[in-house]
């Protein structure tokens, strides 16, 4: 039986079938075990190429090397981690040993002594078997299919090369093939093959729009190969200019003179046009003195009818130089130009720093721009330069006013910066080259070290060196400033307690979605300098905050801490950072705002825009919010202060006529939507005191909680349900006004509420006092003594006791970064939001791209129970269990997800790109502290 039969129809115990017909049977019988599906993460955005976990196809082109072919864009210039698996499911590491720096192949390299069960064979490389009506099959891992084997016959060998658009990688100075064989993700890097089992083509892109494929032509594929197996450099020349095909009609509108066409025909019969230069690329060797519509007609004396004869004249003469001959209008123009190399203008290092990924400007972007070959780009912004407004692809020019030319240099000029300190950077987006944008950027090493990494291309592999980071400094105190303006007098009285908050996540965990997060903030203890702010401006303990007060003075602060159940945080700076007066301590409001009380809501709308107006109290009311899909940051209990008129701010404060706070209005995200919406909510004083209050000295931030989400129901419904009537009757004599009853909607697993309440059950009292509503409720439970619950459950009244829960700040202050997830204990919104207890196991909060994780099925919620059989009932016992584990090492990890499934990854460290970290908060601050043994 036929390999190919035995591996598609999984054919084991049959009758062997009569002999195969058809010829195809045989090639792809041959062929197969030579394919192999690729599995790679890229760890850094780098150039073109985002970071992630992809798979793609390469085959086999000389099995005695070891050598697969694939596309540049999955050998990519930035570092990969690769596996090739082949047909029988061995599986074996790769080194990419060469991609080209713009056509669309590359190659990687394994050690043929590995594999114990499979012995493939070499696919020949057969570039002039790629004719218009050939008959191909495209044999790979289309969307991420072990083995598809799509069929189709090849229309068209000049069509010009995709356009995947401005900024991404492009192939260019080549034709590409075309035929109908509908390929789509995962083929990347398939052989196109004929009816032999040659390879005409290396299979590279697809429409969207219908079931055309684009496949590489393999001549320059062959010349590089031949030089790899010669232990030969591959050279690749340029002038920094880009040649198109130009159909005759529009060569003769450029102005080629009819004789000539007629001599070039029947020089090249089978020439559809010439080429002509498309775009010339600013300060490279050819500007100045080749155009874009020039056509080629000689280099160096020899006829140019293809691309082929092109490149093959600039890779033979890099580092001399070449006597162009073109068409230019009427007139013939004869010019040298220098040939440089072009494996110099594709980079091969970057920095990180503070998690942004920089690296030299590359070719391809050049030429995509249109603009020169120089400086340095950001491949990926990260929190820090998000912050500051810098977005991925801009282009450096200045930092601090020294000339951003040499990466290391720059290297050292950002580790020499203080942690925590500020840059001044100039640059500019491509897409707009003449202007220049400046802006101010803060440097944190902790998060993330100042890192220089380069490609060693002799071993195939990246190197990294980590650069010390100056100790943070004490900023100066700063001068003093002036109250905001404000047209009401209430906000000119209350100008000097508002103040911007900007906090800055180094990692997103706990659904955040973003990395930057703003909004007003009011001081509430000037002396001790404590601001209170809402968790959209300080989502986590992680964030990197700075106070802006009066819109002139910026000082960074910390957070102190995060209300465990409620959208408040509370933030401390050091009040000698401020001259005297600049803050103002708000006083909170004794009573709370009833509906129809004149109030009025003042915030910031952006870091000096005062914003105060005029408003009453519409309604008062417990507002309810969806469980996210995996648990995240979620508001309850909160019984939120409406008001008909709301202020331009982001957030603020709510006060009375006396300017006493009797509410802050926070923005509130509801992460259970795709994009995490948001509105603004006031929040009352009295949860205001109560962060206050449970912060105390900050040595030990306790609150309480119920352990219970409550929700309301109407007494007409509650009735339906079977409350009884002496019980409305005794609610009504209570609060004839308040007609909902609070009702228990979920109950944090491993509390006492949840072995004492049940979902649904009516809460009629507490400690005697009757007709609580949800915020009386919600106040009781901050309380330290057992509560007494009068209960109607099922028609029935009774009476439990019930323990609240102690909780800390919000979590986490302290996590591991494992294979590029980030774990912290199990946090209090799972106890809540599924019930598990908070305990058990240690919780992924966050996942990063181009990881282990992100590889091997790691997912964001699920409960890591178990490390290599060890049960891991916390971090610490997670971080024990960890120590001492190697690079390329793979672990069992036992896991639960978030329906409860339990199932056992495997993931195979890479400590190199990915090393275990711990982070936490001690009494100075975060540290970030390696903890693998061996990298």
């Amino acid at each position: 039986m036929s390999y190919l039969f035995c591996l598609l129809l999984g054919a084991s115990h049959a009758a062997t079938p009569a002999a195969p017909t058809d010829p195809w049977v045989a090639t792809l019988d041959a062929t197969l075990p030579s394919v192999v599906t690729l599995r790679y993460v890229a760890p850094r955005p780098f150039d073109t190429d985002g970071a992630g976990s992809f798979t793609a196809t390469a085959f086999v082109v000389d099995a005695e090397r070891g050598i697969l072919l694939s596309n540049r864009h999955v050998v990519q210039t930035g570092p990969i981690v690769a596996e090739a698996v082949f047909a029988d499911n061995e599986a074996v590491p790769l080194v990419p040993i060469y991609r080209d720096p713009v056509h669309d192949f590359g190659f990687f390299r394994f050690d043929p002594a590995a594999l114990q069960f499979i012995h493939p064979g070499s696919i020949p490389l057969d570039p002039a078997g790629a004719q218009v009506g050939v008959s191909v099959r495209v044999v790979g891992n289309d969307n991420a299919e072990k083995v598809s084997i799509l069929d189709g016959v090849i229309a068209r060998v000049d069509r010009d090369a995709p356009d995947y658009g401005v900024g991404n990688y492009n192939d260019f100075d080549t034709f590409y093939i075309q035929a109908a064989s509908a390929t789509s993700g995962g083929s990347s890097g398939s052989p196109v093959l004929d009816v032999r089992g040659h390879a005409v083509a290396l299979n590279a892109g697809s429409s969207n729009n219908a079931a055309s494929s684009y496949y590489l032509p393999l001549d320059r594929v062959v010349r590089a190969l031949r030089h790899i197996q010669a232990g030969e450099p591959v050279t690749r020349g340029t002038i920094q200019a880009v040649a198109a095909h130009r159909t005759w009609d529009d060569i003769r509108r450029l102005g080629l003179p009819l004789e000539m066409e007629r001599q070039w025909r029947q020089r090249f019969p089978a020439a559809s046009g010439m080429l002509t230069l498309d775009r010339v690329v600013p300060d490279g060797p050819a500007a100045g003195v080749l155009r874009a519509g020039d056509v080629l007609l000689e280099v160096d004396g020899r006829l140019v009818p293809d691309f082929v004869t092109l490149e093959g004249l600039l890779d033979d003469h890099v580092g001399q130089a070449l006597r162009f001959l073109v068409q230019r209008g009427p007139e013939r123009v004869e010019v040298t130009v220098a040939v440089q190399d072009l494996h110099a203008l594709t980079p091969s290092a970057f920095i990180e720093a503070g998690r942004t990924v920089i690296q030299p400007l590359s070719f391809q972007q050049a030429v995509s721009y249109a603009i020169p070959v120089q400086g340095l780009q950001v491949a990926y912004a990260g929190p820090l330069m998000e912050r500051a407004g810098i977005p991925a692809r801009a282009v450096l020019t200045s930092v601090d006013g020294q000339p951003v030319t040499d990466l290391r240099a720059l290297a050292a000029q950002l580790a020499g910066e203080p942690d925590g300190g500020a840059v001044t950077v100039e640059y500019f987006l491509p897409w707009e080259a003449k202007r220049r944008v400046v802006t101010s950027m803060a440097v944190h090493g902790v998060w993330a070290p100042v890192r220089l990494c380069a490609r060693d291309d002799t071993r195939s592999t990246w190197g990294c060196e980590e650069l010390a980071q100056q100790p943070a400094q004490t900023p100066a105190q700063a001068g003093a400033v002036a109250p905001l303006r404000s047209g009401e007098a209430l906000g000119r009285k209350l100008a000097r307690s508002l103040v911007w908050v900007e906090g800055d996540l180094p990692y997103r965990t706990m659904g955040t979605m973003e990395f930057s997060f703003a909004a007003t903030g009011v001081v509430v203890d000037a002396d001790r300098g404590l601001v209170i702010a809402d968790r959209d401006a300080v989502p986590l303990p992680t964030a990197m905050v700075h106070l802006t007060f009066g819109g002139a003075v910026r000082i960074p602060a910390r957070v102190a801490a995060i209300h465990p159940f409620h959208e408040l945080a509370l933030i401390q700076y050091d009040p000698a950072l401020l001259a005297p007066g600049t803050a103002q301590t708000v006083a909170l409001a004794d009573a709370p705002a009833e509906v129809g009380d004149r109030v009025w809501e003042i915030g910031l709308s952006e870091v000096s825009r005062l914003r105060a107006r005029g408003a009453r109290v519409q309604d008062i009311s417990l507002m309810e919010w969806s469980i996210p899909a995996r648990p995240a940051i979620r508001e309850m209990n909160l019984v939120e202060t409406w008001l008909d008129d709301d202020a331009d701010a982001t957030s603020g404060i709510v006060v009375d006529p006396k300017g006493e706070l009797v509410a802050f209005s926070a923005w509130i995200r509801d992460y259970a939507t795709r994009n995490g919406d948001g509105d603004e909510y006031a929040i009352p004083a009295d949860i205001v005191r109560d962060l206050l209050e449970g912060y105390g000295d900050g040595s030990a931030p306790r609150w309480r909680s119920l352990g219970a989400e409550l929700s309301e129901i109407d007494l007409g419904a509650a009735r339906g349900q079977g409350l009884p009537d002496e019980a409305v009757a005794r609610w009504l004599a209570a609060k004839p006004a308040v007609l909902q009853l609070p009702v228990v909607q979920r109950r944090a697993g491993g509390t006492d509420a949840e072995r004492v309440l049940q979902d649904g059950d009516l809460v009629l009292a507490v400690n005697g006092r009757q007709a609580p509503t949800v915020a009386e409720l919600d106040r009781a439970g901050r309380g330290a003594g057992p509560l007494t619950l009068t209960l109607c459950r099922g028609g029935a009244v009774l009476d439990v006791s019930l323990t609240p829960v102690a909780l800390g700040s919000a979590a986490p202050d302290r996590m591991v970064r494992f294979a590029g997830a980030m774990l912290h204990d199990l946090p209090w919104e799972a106890a809540l939001q599924r019930g598990w207890p908070m305990s058990g196991g240690v919780y992924v909060g966050g996942l990063e791209y181009g990881t282990p994780a992100q590889r091997w099925g790691i997912e964001n919620g699920h409960v890591v129970l178990e490390i290599n059989g060890t049960p891991v009932a916390n971090l610490d016992a997670f971080l024990t269990a960890a120590r001492g584990l190697k690079n390329g090492e793979t672990v069992r990890l036992r896991v639960r997800s978030l329906d409860g499934q339990e199932s056992v990854l495997t993931p195979q460290l890479d400590l190199v790109w990915w090393p275990t970290t711990l982070v936490e908060r001690r009494a100075g601050g975060w540290v970030r502290l390696l903890i693998d043994a061996d990298r």
